[in-house]
């Protein structure tokens, strides 16, 4: 993250170093951070879009409850928590039919299918590790997540491949 400060007549931009504590919340952020991610690969249909953003929603009822339990209202950190488990359901049906046709083939774990899917993928997988060592400092999201987010398109990305890029 970066924010802009006036010194004199000019603004200039400093970066923020990100939180890198692992906390409570990014046990959470880690999980939807590799689900959100591996959802670059996938082919996109409406089980896809309902499982990023059924994610979504749970990310941020998970930081909602988080906030909650910092300030010690745990009346309302219970009820954001309580989303998250109702949302479950969904994430997990929309999750699991997106990834349904190119988890089922066959040949998805070959040696041959898992060359090809690399040459497929090497920019994207390249662009992700460039990602991860060098940390883009304008990304709003946790750092955890950003991490996971990266992880989770860089591993999918050996068994499935988006034809239709």
């Amino acid at each position: 993250m970066f924010e802009t400060v006036k010194k004199g007549f000019l603004k200039q931009t400093q970066y923020i170093e990100p939180d890198k504590s692992f906390k409570l919340e990014d046990t959470f952020n880690v999980l939807m951070g590799l689900l959100e991610g591996s959802m670059g690969a996938v082919e996109s249909n409406l089980f896809s879009f309902q499982c990023s953003r059924n994610s979504s929603a749970v990310r941020a009822d998970i930081t909602l409850m988080s906030a909650k339990r910092a300030a010690n209202e745990k009346t309302d950190a219970v009820s954001y928590f309580v989303k998250v488990l109702q949302r479950a359901d969904d994430l997990t049906i929309n999750c699991v039919q997106a990834y349904d046709k190119e988890i089922t083939s066959d040949d998805a774990f070959s040696t041959e299918e898992i060359g090809t899917n690399i040459l497929y993928n090497a920019g994207f997988m390249f662009t992700d590790v460039l990602d991860i060592v060098y940390y883009d400092y304008t990304d709003t999201n946790p750092y955890w997540y950003y991490v996971a987010y990266r992880m989770g398109d860089f591993f999918i990305r050996f068994f499935i491949r988006d034809e239709d890029i």
